[in-house]
């Protein structure tokens, strides 16, 4: 038996608990960076550790070597014992459930083999963010619930993973319009992962207003700024490194939105979430809030969404009050 978890927390509390098999940890960071459709399978790895390598975690080699090992031992599983899935309902968790489903649909000759826990709560665990706030035991009682992937939630999974990957978001907004119960959490989480898009109102998508927004009230701490943003926004699965690449993209540019002080020229990240850094808004950065000013105008963009790639000349916005994707080119 292989248990499959989102994440080494997860993964780390099942290797504690009594369920019998082998656990593995799925790393990787499928709502950042680009995840385009149409790439081999070793350009595809080396199109994500490149993106992945970073000072403050393992280099690119070592990311190319993980995602290897990780998507062989998926491949060549022993089809005639169970793989369980362990995955909650937030964003982070939703894209790398469909990415898991959408590879083993594919190479699996007997899908029976794949059963999945997919939770939203959890009894006395409140609010239930995600699976690494429950312990072994916790775990243990999950395991007798899980049911075995149907037919409908592969297929679902395909279609998600499909239109996650296209260029073209209008895609995933179709899917939030039909019926997604095969993959009951899949719906909210598309709808997340669009509101990421820049907005109509002032280029910015809602992380980075939200950023604004609390910002507009003084200075402020990275560390807790995320906590309250974990805390209003539990349903993007947001890790601080994500949220820390989201403030550095609207202050490393050429009409700063925040000024970043305090933040060490190398380290781990979790000496800049708990260290001295702090944040605050520029004058600019209220103006864009405000609408007065739009992010993109005054500073372009370089961003991946999926496989979505915005730039200045190419890119898609969204209406806040209406949800319609909007296409601009130059």
């Amino acid at each position: 038996m292989l248990h499959v978890a989102n994440g080494d927390s997860i993964a780390g509390s099942l290797k504690q608990s009594t369920l019998p098999g082998e656990k593995m940890a799925f790393r990787e960071a499928l709502t950042c960076g680009p995840a385009p459709s149409g790439l081999s399978s070793s350009e595809w790895l080396r199109l994500r550790a490149n993106f992945l390598g970073n000072p403050y975690g393992p280099s690119e080699q070592d990311c190319l070597q993980g995602l290897t090992e990780q998507q062989a031992v998926l491949e060549t599983r022993d089809s005639r014992q169970e793989t369980v899935l362990w995955f909650a309902h937030d964003l982070d968790c939703q894209v790398h459930l469909i990415n898991v489903l959408n590879l083993l649909g594919r190479i699996r000759s007997d899908r029976k083999d794949v059963s999945l826990i997919c939770i939203g709560e959890f009894p006395g665990v409140i609010p239930f963010v995600c699976l690494g706030q429950l312990d072994p035991e916790h775990l243990e009682s999950l395991f007798e619930i899980r049911h075995q992937v149907t037919p409908d939630e592969f297929d679902a999974a395909a279609k998600a993973w499909s239109a996650y990957c296209s260029s073209d978001p209008t895609a995933v907004k179709s899917l939030t319009t039909i019926d997604t119960n095969a993959l009951p959490f899949l719906g909210e989480a598309l709808r997340l992962h669009l509101a990421r898009f820049p907005s109509l109102w002032n280029g910015l998508g809602l992380i980075e207003n939200w950023a604004l927004e609390q910002l507009s009230a003084g200075q402020q701490k990275f560390g807790p700024l995320f906590a309250r943003f974990i805390e209003q926004h539990p349903r993007y699965g947001l890790g601080d490194t994500h949220f820390w690449d989201v403030l550095k993209r609207i202050s490393d540019c050429s009409h700063p939105l925040i000024q970043i002080s305090g933040a060490p020229a190398a380290g781990t990240l979790e000496s800049i979430a708990w260290g001295p850094v702090s944040l605050e808004i520029t004058s600019v950065g209220l103006e864009v809030l405000q609408g007065k000013k739009d992010f993109i105008e005054l500073n372009g963009i370089d961003l991946w969404l999926g496989g979505v790639h915005l730039t200045g000349q190419n890119h898609w916005r969204v209406d806040t009050e209406t949800d319609a994707l909007s296409h601009s080119a130059a």
